[in-house]
């Protein structure tokens, strides 16, 4: 006869191998008088006997934490910042979480922090970084400038080919952070007048390569919420009517500075301190007719739609000189003098 009450027996019938495993233990010590307490909890029904699932478990292995990303900004007149945002944005498209933070906000000793820094910077003056810059120039150019042997980077410069010293504070960072132990994502960008298109090819580079050194379980691409787009811009000027046009320098000054009032009435642009307002202009038409004479060119030439004519009236500077449409037209013109004058001093000189 066992000395188990039957009903106590019907109990054990319910119990899990683990269960009964733990319940023999408990009532050894209470038999050996070791005065045992029940435990706050007994072991889940559900769970099984295996020796496997009795094992400790190993801890889940931490999912591996994301390159930190910093997209960086130096900017004057606003379009390195247009062109961060971009960056920024094509960043977030591809699941790459990264900060987007203006020069003059940016503290230089915290570089040594960085995993990857993306820098879009203009150039002011005689090659100069531009004012929001200017720390971290000196920060980096400084005698205690820091070593960045962890610091991955990639430069876009922006700058105006008609000046000699063309796109120079975005080279001087880009040769900076390199010869301070930086590792170069992608080849430097150098953006003339024209930034739209180099820059977005640069963006269309550098993501990729970015995206590869991510870890595999970051996280999948995500549709970023677009930013507001201006409706007006460069490509896409708005047409306002001159309301005011008056000389304000005296009589017989040698300069003609003039105050002029334009309707915006209808764009839905409100002007705020620190705004820069571009204004595009159409050429002289009989400056265009002089060139195509001299050129003994056809201004109804058709070119993709639209006539020569056109297309310089419109469409292209014609008024000032660059260092590279100087050794353009030598290299057409093939003239012996001009070759000659370019080569004992440079381009920029005619520009």
């Amino acid at each position: 006869m066992t000395p188990i009450p039957a009903e106590l027996g019907a109990s054990l019938d319910t119990l899990t191998p683990l269960q009964l495993a733990w319940l023999s233990g408990y009532c050894w010590a209470r038999a050996d008088g070791a005065g045992a307490s029940l435990p706050a909890a007994i072991p889940a029904a559900s769970a099984t006997a295996t020796a496997a699932e009795s094992a400790p478990q190993s801890a889940p292995q931490a999912a591996p934490e994301p390159l930190a990303v910093t997209v960086l900004s130096a900017s004057q007149t606003g379009h390195a910042r247009e062109v961060a945002g971009k960056l920024h944005a094509a960043l977030a498209e591809q699941g790459i979480s990264a900060k987007l933070v203006s020069a003059a906000d940016y503290k230089p000793k915290t570089i040594t922090d960085e995993q990857v820094l993306l820098l879009v910077t203009s150039t002011q003056g005689e090659g100069e970084p531009p004012e929001e810059a200017v720390s971290l120039h000196r920060h980096l150019f400084g005698k205690k400038a820091p070593q960045l042997p962890a610091l991955r980077f990639a430069v876009c410069a922006l700058g105006d080919s008609s000046y000699p010293d063309f796109c120079q504070a975005g080279k001087d960072f880009d040769a900076r952070l390199a010869e301070l132990g930086g590792e170069r994502l992608a080849p430097r960008a150098d953006c003339d007048v024209e930034y739209q298109t180099p820059a977005a090819a640069w963006i269309a580079d550098l993501v990729p390569r970015l995206a590869a050194l991510q870890p595999a379980a970051r996280q999948a691409p995500t549709a970023a919420a677009p930013a507001a787009a201006a409706a007006y811009d460069r490509d896409h000027p708005f047409s306002a009517p001159l309301l005011a046009r008056q000389k304000i320098t005296g009589r017989h000054s040698t300069k003609d500075v003039r105050h002029i009032e334009l309707d915006l009435a209808g764009s839905g642009l409100n002007y705020q301190a620190g705004d820069a307002l571009g204004v595009w202009c159409e050429n002289d038409p009989a400056r265009v007719d002089g060139i195509l004479a001299a050129l003994q060119l056809d201004g109804a030439t058709d070119i993709g739609g639209r006539t020569l004519r056109d297309i310089l009236i419109h469409e292209r500077e014609i008024s000032q000189n660059t260092p590279g449409f100087v050794q353009g037209y030598a290299a057409l013109a093939q003239n012996a003098v001009l070759d000659g004058a370019i080569a004992a001093t440079s381009p920029a000189a005619f520009a």
